[in-house]
Order: structure tokens, then sequence, then C-alpha cells
């Protein structure tokens, strides 16, 4: 097997520098993406000649990039000629991109996943958004180089996040998109540092990142929410009506914008999860197919989800849904609690957690909810379940009074 390079349009003054090599005795053509003038190359010697500037780097880096195809065409002679060329095209990707800082990486990995559009448009733009958070800290933190991720670094963006006053459930969040990126990066052999997951682990187990202000409705209060009067208010009534169709279904946001009549099939709905890429089927019931009917859902223009939640605050305050709750924040390691209304923390969020809620509390066993929902683990499924204080409270007093 023999790697030939060539000019792709040496009648150019300037042109680059590509090569070919044989599979299957069909010839596969790739671009170096190394640019020369035509009279620098010596098409005998394979090189550029040495009167020419950069010549002696052009030459290492050829005969390096040489030595790279060659060792994946080589490797493994049973693979099929499209999983060799595909590896070789992956080399020459990752050549071409210089991916030294972690903000080379993140940008790396951004756009490959815009380019394959394998994650939804909502987990893109955490991963941008914590690439911002990296930006935006001080000490030349999105300047570090992979190489020394270490313990520090990730203690100084912790740090830098608690003096802008972030909880530690919302840091928790970020540094687990960077382990991400990070592992991301070192099975596509950006880098070679593996010691950042020890590192992680290590702020993991120092700080309490527990704090958990997500809410579900008990059966009562949905009552409430689903009898509340909002006809002369249209826009609130669609709100309203948007929530209860995401908790009747189980859905996420966004797969509740998937939803229309027109993937009903019998008491089934039908839909697809940008989230786990996985289908999904909910069973219908009258209330929800009532909802379905009610809306051109196929043709809707759904709200931003700050404005969602927005109004679903507003909706339940009207629907008097304000029973007093503990609210836990953690900054670093100082922690505060506060009593609010139930109303000021029920977001869209809250929709799955009442529907697997309800079904746990009345009599569902966790098995044949995993079922709904698809939960591949229990112990996920069960971190949904919001039974409040006081109907635990109530609960207690009904079995040791009666």
């Amino acid at each position: 097997m023999k790697i030939t390079y060539y000019l792709r349009s040496p009648e150019l003054e300037e042109t680059n520098i590509s090569f070919r090599f044989y599979l299957n005795r069909k010839a596969v053509k790739r671009s170096t993406g190394i640019k020369v003038k035509s009279k620098a190359w010596d098409d005998k010697n394979q090189k550029i000649r040495p009167s020419y500037t950069n010549s002696t780097r052009i030459n290492v880096e050829l005969s390096k990039l040489q030595s790279e195809v060659m060792s994946i065409l080589l490797e493994n002679q049973f693979e099929s000629s499209t999983k060799k060329i595909q590896e070789v095209d992956n080399y020459l990707r990752k050549k071409d991109k210089v991916v030294v800082t972690i903000s080379d990486l993140f940008e790396v990995f951004l756009e490959e996943r815009l380019k394959l559009k394998d994650y939804s448009e909502g987990t893109v733009k955490i991963y941008q958004t914590t690439l911002r958070k990296i930006q935006s800290c001080g000490s030349g933190l999105a300047n570090t180089k992979i190489s020394n991720i270490d313990y520090p670094f990730f203690m100084d963006f912790f740090n830098q996040l608690n003096d802008q006053g972030v909880q530690n459930i919302t840091v928790n969040k970020y540094i687990r998109k960077i382990r991400h990126v990070l592992h991301w990066g070192f099975e596509n052999n950006y880098h070679d540092n593996h010691s950042f997951s020890s590192a992680i682990s290590k702020v993991f187990k120092n700080f309490d990142f527990n704090s958990d202000s997500k809410v579900a409705l008990t059966n009562e209060e949905l009552k409430r929410l689903e009898n509340l009067d909002l006809v002369k208010e249209s826009q609130l009534e669609f709100y309203r009506d948007l929530f209860l169709i995401q908790t009747y279904l189980c859905l996420r946001y966004s797969e509740l914008k998937q939803v229309n009549s027109s993937k009903v099939s019998g008491d089934e709905i039908f839909l697809y999860s940008k989230k786990t890429k996985q289908p999904l089927k909910r069973p219908v019931f009258s209330k929800s197919l009532h909802l379905l009917k009610k809306y051109d859902l196929k043709n809707l223009r759904y709200p931003a989800e700050q404005v969602l939640n927005r109004n679903l605050k507003k909706i339940c305050k009207r629907a008097e849904i304000d029973e007093m709750i503990l609210k836990r924040d953690i900054v670093g390691r100082n922690v505060s609690d506060e009593m609010i209304p139930k109303y000021e923390l029920v977001s869209n969020h809250s929709a799955r957690n009442t529907f697997i809620t309800i079904c746990l509390e009345n009599g569902m066993i966790p098995e044949e909810v995993q079922k709904i929902t698809g939960h591949k683990n229990i112990k996920t499924l069960l971190s949904y379940v919001k039974t409040t204080e006081k109907r635990a409270f109530d609960k207690v007093k009904s079995l040791w009074e009666g």
C-alpha cells in the first residue's frame, strides 16, 4: 500500500497538496489542507523544494500525515474499506483543528453537534451557556490548557460562580457538561489528560449539590388548576392547558412540541425524544384527548420556556396553590432556608414530577410507572417523586391514629 502526494491544480500559482491511496483497487483522493506555490513542489521526490520558505516544516507535516494515514490503513486488515476511509477522514478533520485550551475543545465539540444535529436545540444551548460561563470567569480559565486541567481549575470555576451568587445545583450542571466534553475529547484523541474525572469527583465529594427547588402538584392542586376559570383570558388558558397536556402525557417541554392529534392511534400517542433518542409511547385518556382536539397543535407557536414558566406561576397563584414549602439554596458552603408559597416554584418541569408522584401516591408500583416514562433506572425515576412533608405527615397520622 502506497500514499502518493500531488498538486490538486498545478496550473494555478497556488494550490492544495492532495494525496491518493488505493483500497480494493479503487483510488481514494483526499486533500491535506496544505496550500503551497505550485513552483515549490518537487513531484519526483514528493515534497517541497528546500529553497522555498517553510519547506522543512511542511515536509515534516507531510511525512507525519503519511505515517498516520498508513497506520490507520494497516492497523486492522479486517475492517471494511468504508470504515478505513471514515477513520482517515476523522484524522484529517482533527488534524485541521488546533485544540489546546478548554475553549478550543468546547468549540470543536459544539461545531460537531451543530453539524451532526445529534443533540436537541435545548441541550446544545446548555453547552453553549457552559462555555460562556467559563469565558466569563477571570483567572484566564477559558485559556487553560487541557493538559493543565485539575482540581484547582474546577475549584476556581466553582468559587467564581459562587461569588456571582450561582447556586451549587446550577454549578453542578455546568461541571457535568465540562466533564462530558472532556470525556468526548479524550475518546476522540483531542487530549490525553485522563485525571480530570477524579478532580471532578473530589469537588462533588467536598460540597453539597443537593438543593432542589423542583415541586410536584398534588391531586387536589391539579384539580384546582383544571377547574380554574380562564375562559376570558385565552392566553393564560392556553398556557395552563399546555402544562396539563405535558402533565397528562408525562412529557418534557421539547417532547410537548411534537404533540398533535395526528400522532394519536387508538388510546396511545407516539412521539420521539430528542433527549434520549428513543421512541415514546404514552397512554391517551379523555382529559388529554379533549385538550389535543381543543388546539391545532400541529401549527402552534410555542412560547419560550421562560415565558411559560412565568405565566404558570401566575396561574398557580390564581388557583391558590400556595402551600408554604421549604426552599433551600446552597452557595458554596452557605445554606439558606426559606419558606415560600408553592406557586413560586412551579415550572414546566413540574409536569413530569406531578405525573410520576401522583401515579406512585395512588398505588402504582415503580416498575409500572417506569414502563410509561421509559426510565432505565428506578433510582432516576424516584428522583422525580416530590411527596410533600405535609402529605407524609398526614399519612403517618392516619396510619398510627387509626
